[in-house]
């Protein structure tokens, strides 16, 4: 891809106007005192092209708790900055090592590429070294001509270009990506040279210690965080042969929750640590972080702290630390929803503590079909518990089917066999949702439950129909018949699916309440039967932890996964 732009551009070098003037100016002397446009050269000289930037990884790093965070810099170095030496500008200085190309014309024709030299002088055949080190580019032309009139009459003319910077070499080792010695002018600063070097590792290497020797001596360390964080980089004039080094990672200490840098943060050059105090300056709270948790490992074993904002900002981290930023709204109320046949407001907003009697009584049932003893609460924290239980099982689940031996050839082959169901068993788990259903009635029993923000109250109504659902053939709901059993319903249900199990049923309770149930037991009005798919083979691997956890989905979520589809 290279070479085609390079020879497209040499293609509209050769065909651009200055073409017709190469074939005259050779013969035809400009007039006097006039500067005119620079002939084409006959073989152009095409810088490379710089290929775009492209974004870097989003490097990861492992808390002492096992929590992956991004760590903080990683967005530093996606090649922008070696993509743009100001090189062609009129403001860049001059600099040893640049390759400049010099064309005279008229009385004389000169066409060469020269380099500046280490005095900062440009030689010019006929003329002799002419002094152009630190002068802006914008000058750099007026100065040959001048230099040209003090030997030649006014019918010579002149034409400069900068083709390449610089050309000193610097040494980049340490925690990089790409070690290496690469290219660069005196003008060029640290960031140039370490985004041709592909960035710093993240993993291994420090953003905070970065130190430029030359002769095995230090001469100045770059902390990177004051450029990302403020936009400052001290300024440095490199020379040919320095050494940028980049030391070890030093501490790293983690910040997630409510913060807008969410990142892992290195402690300064030296430091064995951050302070609070620094880790609220770096990761930037929201307004509304009241409480700050802070998980760690001493001596091999995991501790947890909590602390107020204020106490905070004089707690001493450590390396692997994980801080977790929260924002706990107290508030002395609490809003709970209705769902139902009930008249009157959706939503009441109680006194903290409130219990669900206090809602009942203020909720207007009469004339409504509800059935008081099938009132239930639908809980989030509850369902995030369930959720939590389940993902549990199913890590399990994968881990033992990983772990599992295999005392035979026979035994392996059945295992390769039904890895893929186990996954696709597993993918289909994990998106089950449950409901978080607390049933406030045991037996007729009512329990007087300590009402929570975010609760949903239902009040179903009565009814004389039994739901059928799960692996039945043609599930739907059939109206309540006295003294007929599970197995009736699901022969109403137009029987069992093929891969149905037909001994053990999952039964909700319109009460919000859940067991597993036999053939011959008789539901009750409002029931729902999940017919629960069957392990067809009782040889599968890890058969009785997967029935477990099909029957952990059907109890809680009322749905129905088959390992076998």
């Amino acid at each position: 891809m290279k070479a085609v732009w390079t020879c497209v551009a040499a293609a509209l070098l050769l065909l651009g106007p200055g073409a017709a003037l190469a074939q005259t100016s050779s013969t035809s002397p400009a007039p006097s005192g006039v500067i005119v446009a620079p002939p084409a050269p006959q073989t152009p000289i095409v810088p490379p092209v710089a290929l775009p930037p492209t974004p870097a990884p989003l490097e990861l790093t492992e808390l002492a708790d096992g929590v992956p965070v991004p760590v903080f810099g990683t967005q530093l170095f996606t090649g922008a900055f070696s993509a743009a030496r100001p090189t062609k500008g009129p403001d860049y200085l001059i600099q040893p090592g640049d390759q400049i190309a010099v064309r005279i014309y008229g009385a004389v024709n000169v066409d060469a590429v020269q380099v500046v030299d280490g005095s900062g002088a440009l030689f010019i055949q006929g003329i002799g070294p002419v002094n152009v080190g630190g002068a802006p580019a914008s000058t750099l032309q007026s100065r040959l001509a001048t230099a040209l009139r003090s030997v030649y009459t006014d019918t010579v003319g002149v034409y400069v270009d900068i083709l390449q910077g610089g050309s000193l070499g610097v040494f980049v080792t340490g925690d990089v990506r790409r070690p290496g010695r690469y290219l660069g002018s005196t003008g060029d600063s640290v960031l140039f040279f370490l985004d041709q070097a592909g960035g710093i590792d993240p993993a291994k290497g420090s953003f905070r210690n970065v130190t430029v020797m030359r002769n095995g001596q230090a001469q100045i360390t770059f902390d990177l965080y004051d450029f990302i964080i403020q936009g400052q980089i001290g300024s440095f004039v490199f020379k040919n042969g320095d050494v940028i080094h980049i030391g070890r990672r030093g501490a790293m200490v983690g910040v997630t929750g409510d913060a807008i840098n969410g990142y892992a943060f290195e402690a300064r050059a030296g430091a064995t640590g951050l302070t609070g105090a620094e880790i609220v300056s770096l990761s930037r709270p929201t307004g509304t972080v009241s409480s700050i948790g802070v998980t760690s490992v001493r001596n091999g074993l995991g501790q947890s702290a909590y602390y107020s904002t204020s106490d905070f900002s004089k707690v001493i981290l450590s390396d692997g630390d994980h801080v977790i930023l929260r924002s706990d709204v107290f508030t002395q109320s609490i809003s709970v929803s209705l769902q139902g046949d009930v008249r009157g407001p959706s939503i009441f907003v109680l006194p903290r503590g409130a219990k669900l009697s206090q809602l009942l009584a203020q909720v207007p049932l009469e004339g409504s079909d509800v059935e008081a003893t099938y009132v239930h609460i639908e809980r989030p924290s509850v369902a995030i518990q369930q959720k939590e239980a389940l993902d549990r099982a199913l890590d399990n689940l994968e881990k033992a089917a990983l772990t599992a031996p295999a005392t035979s050839s026979e035994t392996a082959a059945i295992a390769a066999g039904q890895a893929s169901q186990l996954e696709r068993f597993v993918a289909r788990a994990r998106q089950v949702e449950p409901s978080g259903k607390v049933a406030v009635y045991t037996d007729g029993q009512f329990h007087d439950l300590k009402l929570e923000s975010g609760d949903r109250v239902i009040f179903p109504n009565r009814t004389d129909v039994v739901l059928v659902a799960g692996e039945a053939v043609s599930p739907g709901a059939f109206v309540f018949a006295e003294g007929k059993s599970i197995r009736d319903y699901v022969n109403r249900a137009g029987g069992f699916a093929p891969n149905a199990n037909k001994s053990r049923f999952a039964l909700r309770r319109p009460d919000g309440s859940a067991v597993v149930a036999k053939a011959g037991d008789r539901p009750r009005p409002g029931d729902e039967i999940v017919v629960v798919p069957s392990i067809v083979n009782p040889g599968f691997l890890l058969f009785k932890d997967i029935t477990t956890i099909v029957f952990q989905i059907a109890t809680t979520a009322a749905a129905a996964i088959n390992i076998s589809n």
